[in-house]
């Protein structure tokens, strides 16, 4: 169910994109699915790298909660950036005009993306973060 409401979204957002940036919407959804790549690369890694080679390896005993949290909070928001950024660059080379604007909606679906994986690591409390 959260794979299909992601989808719609992503399609959703694509038209949003498409109209605001003047492409066909064919183009619009095939280019910028390259553009969650970054961040969807960085999640995995985070996983396999926390979930089996720290927390199911003895490295568990001398890497602290601390570092693991650090490295999670790491992974999100550098691969978030790298995909915003790769974004960007899509949007230049398919749209001649409002490329910024028209990066917009992809930019806020990257932000609920975020926060959703952020509320699925654990040891970030994403809420007490942004003071809610």
């Amino acid at each position: 169910l959260s794979l299909l409401a992601s989808f719609a979204v992503y399609i959703l957002v694509s038209i949003a994109s498409s109209k605001i940036g003047g492409i066909r919407l064919k183009d619009a959804l095939s280019k910028f699915g390259f553009m969650y790549l970054p961040f969807v690369y960085l999640a995995f890694v985070r996983d396999v790298i926390v979930t089996y080679a720290i927390q199911g390896s003895p490295l568990v005993r001398y890497i602290s909660e601390i570092m693991i949290n650090y490295f999670n909070i790491f992974s999100i928001a550098f691969g978030a950036l790298w995909s915003v950024y790769l974004g960007y660059k899509i949007m230049k080379l398919i749209s001649s005009k409002n490329a910024l604007p028209a990066l917009v909606p992809h930019i806020v679906f990257m932000s609920l993306l975020v926060i959703y994986w952020s509320a699925l690591v654990p040891g970030i409390n994403l809420l007490k973060i942004v003071g809610l």
